[in-house]
């Protein structure tokens, strides 16, 4: 099976844990397909690794071209959705491994974290109190309350979802979590069904509801300090700050659309298949999957966690590997 991984223009920090990781737990994974921003300090960040013949390199502009809109994590999420190119040039496998550049295995993945009964398992957000498995999803008897911030920025990444394909999804779905398989066969699909609904090319349609999004709900996005300079607003005070310009919504805001959530929405209300899914409480870290931010958390949290023997699967450092180097030295080397 192959993985495929972006790596941003700001990410190239973390390629290498991203490698030593993978060497040392993801046997799962034969070939890692790196899609790489060409920036010249990427270029020769990678060459160092030009004798690795299960490290294949591919710029990004090869998938998708970065003029298509200035907003560069739009642009990441049009690339995702383009890998299924990969192909017929390099015989992509049908089933392959998403991953992030900044999220990176802890410990041994194995064939059964992602296929049980021959079948994939995919990993999905909701307001479930606990984890269930499941052959067909179903919605939570037992829903847990989510706060209003939470609510709100799931709104801001769903509403275009929807209306990118056509549907009014329960308000429990969130998304896959960011490493889990995807399918060729259902991407494409994904793909042939954006265009049948909105009469567009598929990068097109999902600009043109990208677009719409930020137009109509201008009036509710503030400036931010972080990683999201731009929030959803919607229970702002009545005196609030100046509007967010609607150049620097298009430029800037990273709400609105993911790739994840509309390939789990696809999966779960349009193209329904009998796999397994696992409904994961809202806001808890994933069973497999969890975060560690490198701005705000101390590094004992991190020696902590990479210790535990219930520790995940993957661990994925918001907003970047940087700041916990000194820690990830100790546990890889």
């Amino acid at each position: 099976m192959d993985q495929v991984t972006l790596i941003g223009p700001e990410d190239f920090n973390a390629l290498d844990w991203h490698i030593k990781a993978n060497d040392k737990y993801n046997s799962l994974s034969s070939r890692t397909f790196y899609i790489y921003a060409e920036t010249t300090a990427g270029k020769e960040y990678i060459e160092r690794f030009s004798d690795r013949e299960d490290l294949i390199f591919i710029p990004e502009s090869s998938l998708v071209d970065p003029e298509i809109f200035p907003n560069k994590w739009i642009y990441q999420q049009l690339l995702k959705l383009s890998v299924d190119t990969l192909r017929e040039k390099y015989g992509l496998t049908e089933l392959f491994l998403f991953t992030d550049v900044d999220t990176i295995p802890t410990k041994e993945i194995t064939k059964d974290l992602f296929i049980r009964h021959d079948k994939p398992l995919y990993y999905l957000s909701t307001n479930h109190s606990k984890c269930i498995l499941s052959d067909t999803f179903v919605l939570p008897e037992d829903p847990i309350i989510l706060d209003k911030g939470y609510q709100s920025w799931h709104y801001a990444m769903t509403k275009t979802t929807e209306n990118i394909l056509g549907i009014k999804a329960p308000s429990t779905i969130s998304a896959i979590d960011a490493c889990t398989l995807w399918s060729q066969k259902t991407l494409k699909r994904l793909k042939r069904h954006i265009e049948k609904v909105h009469d567009l090319p598929w990068p097109q349609a999902i600009l043109k509801c990208f677009i719409h999004f930020a137009i109509d709900h201008q009036k509710l996005f503030q400036k931010k300090g972080g990683f999201r300079s731009i929030e959803f607003c919607p229970n702002q005070p009545t005196e609030r700050s100046e509007t967010v310009g609607l150049n620097d919504l298009l430029h800037n805001l990273r709400l609105g659309f993911s790739e994840w959530q509309l390939y789990a929405h696809y999966h779960t209300f349009v193209d329904p298949k009998p796999n397994r899914w696992l409904g994961i409480l809202g806001k808890t870290p994933a069973p497999h999957v969890t975060e560690f931010n490198t701005e705000t958390l101390e590094t004992d949290i991190l020696d902590n966690l990479l210790q535990e023997e219930h520790r995940p699967s993957f661990v994925y450092f918001y907003p970047n590997v940087k700041g916990a180097e000194e820690t990830l030295k100790k546990y890889f080397n």
